[in-house]
């Protein structure tokens, strides 16, 4: 089953093109790299997908079922952190999340218990957000996102400004989020190295246009190449 398929979506902003007609489709239960130049519209399209901003044309299905608004229900089923998560620096890990329960309409006490246990945050849930680092604001925005027990994550680069030990605690998160919890991700990074270590399938983005879709077991067992050099090689074909 497809979590995720967009048909030909298309935005324009002012005299420019920012997805042209681009379709991908997100399987149940993978991890979905979505990889691109800065510019390249990744962050539009995630955006379009919670209906944060409005297709020009195309169509989005969401677990089956072709969204022309985001309904209540359908949000529920999505967790999402795009860009850098801010939060209320002045209040407590636990008040933070506790603020997200409020606007999901769901019972808080257990779900921010579950949430931060996910992330390996429970021993914080008092600290004010204000003391945290970089890669525990990171993990937190993922606690967020999980709040509400989520089907589908989507992710904005998540690792974006993290040390080498940030990154790796948010690679085996998400290993774990997908292969024990069973939640479909679909992530954009530019870390290419990254996404080769987690990832199933590789959609690539230039221009607003998708160049390719591919899964990075056929990449390896087609080239025997990393993903970077591939990655590279289609962009200069694009």
């Amino acid at each position: 089953m497809e979590i995720i398929t967009t048909n030909d979506l298309c935005k324009r902003i002012g005299d420019k093109q920012i997805i042209d007609h681009v379709s991908i489709h997100v399987k149940q239960g993978e991890i979905y790299g979505f990889l691109g130049p800065n510019g390249a519209g990744k962050t539009t399209l995630m955006r379009m997908l919670l209906h944060l901003v409005k297709a020009d044309s195309g169509s989005i299905q969401l677990f089956g079922e072709e969204i022309s608004e985001m309904q209540p229900r359908l949000l529920r089923r999505i967790g999402n952190m795009i860009e850098y998560p801010i939060f209320y620096n002045h209040l407590t890990v636990k008040e933070n999340l506790e603020l997200q329960c409020s606007y999901m309409e769901i019972e808080a006490e257990e779900s921010v218990a579950n949430a931060l246990k996910l992330v390996r945050l429970q021993g914080m849930a008092n600290e004010k957000v204000s003391q945290f680092s970089a890669g525990m604001r990171q993990r937190l925005g993922i606690a967020r996102a999980l709040v509400h027990r989520p089907e589908l994550l989507i992710l904005d680069e998540p690792v974006n400004g993290l040390d080498p030990i940030g990154i790796k605690d948010i690679r085996e998160l998400l290993k774990f989020l997908c292969r024990e919890q069973g939640i479909t991700i679909l992530i954009s990074s530019h870390i290419l190295s990254e996404i080769e270590l987690i990832a199933d399938t590789i959609g690539c983005i230039k221009g607003g246009q998708l160049l390719e879709e591919v899964a990075l077991a056929d990449i390896k067992a087609n080239e025997q190449t990393s993903l970077e050099e591939h990655f590279l090689n289609v962009l200069s074909r694009g």
